[in-house]
């Protein structure tokens, strides 16, 4: 019994050995599947190479450590950081030292590769504004790193290489991507929204405006259903037909994408009617402006250093001229003036005696002004531009 036992389970045990060897590897297999690391994506955005790398994000824009002479078991030697625009498909690249390591500023050894042999961008690229670019990074009178860009297309990419030269440990090292090849992937979404411009106000009559600052350049503009009257756009951005007040809204699509961009029409306020002042009066109290609740501002350039409060009092009007104030509310703004002019001279005064009815008038000045008799005198006199009163 015990011999025909044994030899019963023989093929069982070997049958249950295999199987589970076969499903070991199988679950091996399908757990590398669905834990392996997907290729590291840069980030998304733009950059400016000019040896300034004040605008990226160490943080969010790091992509890869680069390590003396390209291998993972030594020292960090530099950092490598990426963006990538996709709407002009251009990469940024910034490689930064370790903090104490000076970089060498060897053109030929600051490079970015596909491999060992596509060269993307080195230190000879020069820096035009059109990629490839490239410029050294310095601190302090020492070169810490370098900034670049360089045209690619979206995808997946096994074989980036990227390298510096760097002085450590009292020699040159060499800082590049673990084993000089490392994984890349460039994922742009679908839809990139363009930039329809910044909201502007335009004030009554103004019935035209330009939209300006849209990006990228390309697409088309439509006006917004149910704008408060048929205002049309041009694909340069020229709006035209704002004839009621109220909020027109414009969009601007690119690529299937869409931004909008709102054009505030307000009524102009009223700061009111001129005025004139004599010397030597200095101040004036500005009357009738509307609607409420707008703010006064006194025009640069007025002859003296005037000031003018929200009630529209004005002080400061030590010189003759022409002063002029700013009254503004939701944007819109209307000017008036207050105009100081030197007080005239009407001459000395005269006596007469009985029966004299008239007399001349003289010694007035500046010439050019208007007589007129003040009301209330004891009997209707009148007197000429030229000074000759009669009827007294």
């Amino acid at each position: 019994m015990e011999h025909y036992y044994l030899q019963s389970l023989a093929p069982f045990t070997l049958f249950t050995k295999r199987f589970g060897l076969l499903f070991f590897f199988f679950f091996v297999g399908l757990a590398n599947s669905l834990f392996a690391t997907a290729p590291p994506k840069a980030a998304l955005g733009t950059a400016v190479v000019d040896g300034n790398s004040s605008e990226w994000n160490l943080t969010t824009d790091f992509f890869a450590n680069m390590y003396r002479a390209g291998k993972s078991d030594k020292e960090i030697e530099s950092k490598l950081y990426l963006r990538y625009n996709c709407a002009t498909s251009t990469m940024y690249v910034l490689v930064l030292a370790q903090p104490g390591v000076p970089v060498l500023t060897q053109a030929d050894d600051a490079f970015v590769k596909f491999g060992n042999s596509d060269k993307q961008l080195d230190g000879n690229s020069g820096n035009n504004g059109t990629p490839p670019d490239f410029a050294w990074i310095t601190s302090s009178g020492t070169t810490i790193g370098w900034e670049g860009s360089f045209i690619v297309a979206p995808g997946s990419y096994s074989n980036l290489n990227v390298h510096v030269q760097v002085f450590n440990d009292g020699e040159s090292q060499t800082s590049a991507v673990d084993d000089r090849s490392i994984p890349l992937e460039i994922v742009c979404p679908s839809c990139i929204k363009p930039n329809a411009g910044v909201d502007q106000i335009v004030c009554t009559p103004t019935t035209t405006t330009s939209l300006t600052g849209f990006s990228p350049a390309g697409g088309t503009w439509a006006p917004q259903t149910c704008n408060p009257a048929a205002a049309t756009i041009t694909n340069a951005g020229a709006v035209s037909g704002l004839s009621a007040n109220g909020t027109y809204k414009f969009i601007y699509t690119l690529n299937g994408c869409a931004d909008t961009v709102q054009v505030v029409r307000n009524p102009k306020p009223n700061a009111g009617a001129d005025q004139a002042i004599c010397a030597p009066v200095t101040t004036a109290s500005l009357k009738g402006f509307s609607p409420s609740g707008g703010t006064w501002a006194a025009q640069s350039g007025n002859p003296a250093n005037a000031t003018v409060t929200a009630n529209g009092t004005v002080s400061g009007m030590s010189a003759n001229g022409t002063y002029k104030f700013i009254y503004t509310l939701n944007g819109c703004a209307d000017t008036v003036q207050v105009v100081r002019t030197a007080k005239p001279n009407a001459g000395a005064d005269q006596a007469v005696c009985e029966p004299q009815s008239t007399i001349t008038l003289t010694g007035f000045s500046p010439s050019g002004g208007t007589w007129a008799a003040q009301a209330g005198n004891p009997a209707s006199t009148t007197v000429t531009n030229t000074g000759v009163v009669s009827g007294m």
